[in-house]
């Protein structure tokens, strides 16, 4: 009885150690995020190594290759940009308002993280961007057609996808908050709400408004023909 009891304090113990080294490293790793400005030279294995003060091999076991590390650094991104998505978009009731939140948080939030990801990869915006948006952003959208206020007649998986390249606008270019919920105003929200009633109508009146421009270049054309043609004599 005695070795299979020393065998299972060797593992607890080893698993112990192992689950120090991953908190140290993690909370390292979290640092380093949090920071203003991120210090893209920190951002390696050595550099989370050197902030959890535990040796390189350490870190290469836990964190792995640098797309690895990259895999840790957009889950610990996307966790926190989806907890302050959450709590901006408490503050509206209306679908389409709390998506404006959480999209003037992103102009404030993305650009740090934009700076960590250029530390790495180009190529996983993509997925940050995803994960961002799916936890927070699914529920808003299937909620927000239910209560009548996000449009119905296009699939909640159709609308999340506009909504990351329109994301990944925040990420390219540079909004300050005021610039983004401009754009989500002008661009974003109208293509997310439902159409207004009598739809019909306002298709009927495009098509008539369409008619009357046609017509009214129609005679423009005859008249300036007219101008031009010399009187017969």
């Amino acid at each position: 009885m005695a070795e299979p009891t020393e065998a299972l304090t060797l593992v607890t113990g080893d698993d112990a150690h192992r689950r120090m080294h991953q908190a140290r490293l993690d909370e390292a790793l979290g640092r380093l995020l949090g920071r203003e400005v991120i210090d893209a030279a920190a951002l390696t294995v050595e550099g989370i190594a050197r902030e959890a003060g535990v040796g390189r091999a350490t870190a290469y076991r836990y964190l792995g290759d640098r797309n690895g590390l990259a895999s840790h650094v957009i889950v610990i991104l996307a966790r926190r940009h989806a907890a302050g998505v959450a709590t901006a978009m408490a503050g509206s009731s209306h679908a389409v308002g709390k998506l404006e939140e959480g999209w003037a948080y992103g102009a404030r939030e993305l650009p740090r993280i934009r700076s960590a990801l250029n530390a790495l990869r180009e190529s996983w915006f993509d997925d940050a961007v995803r994960m961002m948006l799916a936890d927070v952003t699914i529920p808003i959208l299937r909620d927000g057609q239910d209560l009548g206020q996000i449009r119905r007649d296009v699939p909640v998986d159709e609308i999340t996808e506009w909504l990351e390249s329109q994301t990944r606008l925040l990420l390219t270019w540079t909004f300050d908050e005021a610039a983004a919920r401009r754009w989500f105003r002008r661009f974003v929200a109208p293509g997310l709400r439902p159409a207004p009633e009598g739809g019909a109508l306002s298709v009927e009146l495009t098509t008539a408004l369409d008619t009357a421009q046609q017509q009214l270049l129609s005679l423009a054309r005859t008249l300036d023909e007219l101008r031009h043609t010399p009187p017969e004599a």
